[in-house]
């Protein structure tokens, strides 16, 4: 039988650890689910000491969302005021913390579902760079730790840069398979974290190249100007 989740008297500081997830990307607009989680995190000993303008400015949203936003947090009964100086201070109720602990909850499995999938991407990222290398230099290359990481750095950056609808494989093939295009200097660079570390300038000699691309039924110069934001 599974055990019940007990609701937590108050938010612990561990939580607060789950901001620095980046699960929010800079500079974009909150929805209303995002920022009410934003807003409990941001509480010490239950209370969230707020502006409107703090908080307008971290969800990008107006001043006047944020006050809509604490309207309705207090019709729901998720947040009480205090009074006088203490009027921008809201105590978050036990309703709030029993619904941010199953939100908390549903965060910490979407983050295993999203390691996970990172995981298979970063082995096959891996094992196309080992094919790679491979075609390319006739022997098998040498990987360690400092690889691993570098491949980790590789697909942060892919992730945020390719164009919305195109896969980061996609790109890292791309990539790889226009070696022809990476200019005298990058091509010396062939060690995976050395690939990991240089790649945006990988990706401008590329873009900005004048050789011939090799080619596998595909313009690769083409893909990579596609699906790599400039």
């Amino acid at each position: 039988m599974k055990k019940k989740e007990k609701s937590p008297d108050k938010i612990k500081g561990k939580t607060h650890t789950m901001k620095q997830l980046s699960f929010y990307p800079k500079d974009r607009h909150f929805t209303q689910y995002e920022a009410f989680i934003d807003f409990c995190l941001s509480a010490e000993d239950n209370v969230v000491k707020f502006s409107y303008g703090a908080f307008g400015e971290q969800w990008n949203w107006t001043r006047q969302d944020v006050a809509r936003f604490i309207k309705k947090l207090l019709a729901e009964k998720l947040i009480e005021l205090g009074e006088g100086k203490q009027a921008m201070a809201a105590t978050l109720t036990s309703v709030c913390l029993a619904k941010f602990s199953i939100l908390a909850s549903e965060i910490k499995k979407q983050k295993k579902k999203i390691s996970a999938v990172d995981s298979q991407l970063h082995r096959d990222m891996v094992e196309t760079y080992i094919k790679w290398h491979e075609a390319e230099f006739s022997f098998k290359p040498m990987i360690d730790g400092s690889d691993g990481r570098g491949v980790k750095a590789a697909i942060k950056f892919l992730k945020q840069n390719t164009k919305p609808g195109n896969k980061v494989m996609d790109s890292w093939r791309a990539i790889l398979n226009n070696y022809e295009l990476w200019g005298d200097f990058h091509k010396k660079l062939t060690r995976l974290r050395q690939i990991s570390s240089n790649i945006q300038g990988i990706i401008y000699s590329i873009q900005h190249g004048n050789s011939k691309a090799k080619s596998s039924g595909k313009d690769l110069k083409s893909e990579i100007e596609r699906q790599v934001s400039n």
